[in-house]
């Protein structure tokens, strides 16, 4: 990948050490996880130069962090990269706290001497990047997605030169993230490297961080360990991250055919470059996941073949005999069925639905769900809000409700 990083920055911000009265245990692991993710950003797959990647490790004070990132991010106009490791800290309005050196734990000093998320997202509205991209591997993660809806907000986009956000964090609302006892790296942190060094099989030779999150959460769940959640606004989530390690070199590949190129050259090309033991590969997972980014290669240029290879795909899905595994494999399909599906008709939806509802896991049931009722809203807004109305936790339901709100023009 040829960038110019002159405008663009990532952050790694790691607390590996706390006050012995603060109530919070120390974490080696930040230390070495930050020092990975940096080694990881300046190398071949990534190819961020060295002078772009600032580390802040152990940073004592919210007030000298604030410092330190307005300074960091006042001239980045590209990209925008945060990354967080340490401890986080639920308030008591439910807001994320994340851990800094001088971080009390009492609930009442909390929120003073933490690095608040929201005020976390008031610097990044105030930088000029086109995406901002925000990752969190700590505990309570997901409370973060509430602060980032303020990039929504109608003043916003007068105020700010803002586009993007894409959100990754390591743990839901209310769950822990985890590190191993005997040190070394996060789980979160390891898989996320690990996903990226290793790359995603079937995958174009540029993976966009949306499908890196795709295969992290994948390794993560599959290890029984806490499953990752992501957010985005506009384009962010396509953002080019890596080189795919997986992805053999091959000047004739063709990802993101465009309207000018010529149709059944185009198509005959990308055809050609398919893997062509997809079929044969040892994990079915894997094997789903080629297939599903195989299709999107055709949205554009032949929609019967995008639904011929989707169809494969849920053949290959619905036979997996491990039931977590299969039903990771029949998330993924649903939802890119209910972005690209050929015609968007109600009775296409209502097969879909059917599929979603016999997910046996719960979280990816509901995530079916919505992805549905978001893709049926603008056809047929009282279907979208009968399959949003037939989740069963009223939590679901305003999540849900808010995830088609967030995809309305």
């Amino acid at each position: 990948m040829k960038v110019d990083w002159s405008h663009s920055r990532a952050i790694l911000v790691g607390n590996s050490s706390f006050q012995p009265e603060s109530g919070i245990s120390n974490l080696p692991a930040a230390r070495a996880c930050v020092q990975a993710l940096a080694e990881l950003l300046s190398g071949d797959l990534c190819g961020w130069p060295p002078e772009r990647i600032s580390l802040l490790l152990d940073v004592n004070s919210p007030s000298i962090f604030a410092r330190q990132l307005v300074d960091l991010i006042r001239n980045v106009e590209d990209t925008l990269l945060i990354y967080y490791v340490g401890h986080g800290l639920c308030t008591v309005e439910g807001q994320l706290a994340l851990a800094l050196g001088d971080t009390d734990s009492h609930p009442e000093v909390l929120p003073h001497t933490s690095l608040r998320y929201d005020a976390l997202v008031q610097i990044m509205r105030g930088c000029p990047a086109a995406s901002k991209l925000v990752v969190l591997d700590c505990c309570h993660a997901e409370l973060g997605k509430r602060a980032a809806y303020a990039f929504q907000s109608s003043d916003l986009y007068s105020a700010y030169p803002v586009d993007g956000l894409y959100f990754i964090g390591a743990s839901k609302m209310y769950e822990k993230a985890r590190a191993p006892l005997g040190g070394g790296l996060t789980y979160f942190t390891a898989a996320f490297l690990d996903t990226i060094r290793s790359g995603v099989p079937g995958g174009p030779p540029v993976l966009r961080l949306d499908q890196i999150f795709l295969a992290l959460r994948s390794r993560l769940v599959r290890k029984n360990l806490p499953e990752p959640v992501e957010f985005g606004i506009r384009g962010a989530h396509a953002y080019p991250f890596a080189k795919n390690a997986a992805s053999a070199p091959d000047p004739t590949r063709i990802d993101s055919p465009t309207a000018d190129e010529d149709p059944g050259r185009a198509a005959q090309t990308v055809d050609d470059s398919i893997d062509p033991t997809v079929h044969d590969r040892v994990d079915p997972v894997d094997s789903v996941l080629a297939l599903v980014e195989h299709a999107r290669s055709f949205v554009a240029l032949d929609a019967a073949r995008c639904g011929h290879i989707l169809a494969n795909a849920v053949q290959l899905a619905v036979v997996i005999p491990e039931p977590s595994d299969r039903a990771f494999a029949m998330l993924t399909l649903i939802e890119t069925l209910a972005e690209v599906v050929p015609e968007r008709s109600r009775h296409t939806f209502a097969e879909l639905e059917q599929a979603a509802r016999g997910i046996a896991v719960p979280a990816w049931r509901t995530a079916a769900l919505t992805a549905i009722a978001k893709a049926l809203a603008a056809l047929d807004p009282e279907g979208a809000e009968q399959i949003v109305y037939s989740l069963a936790d009223p939590r679901d339901q305003v999540y849900a409700r808010s995830r088609i709100t967030l995809s309305m023009p």
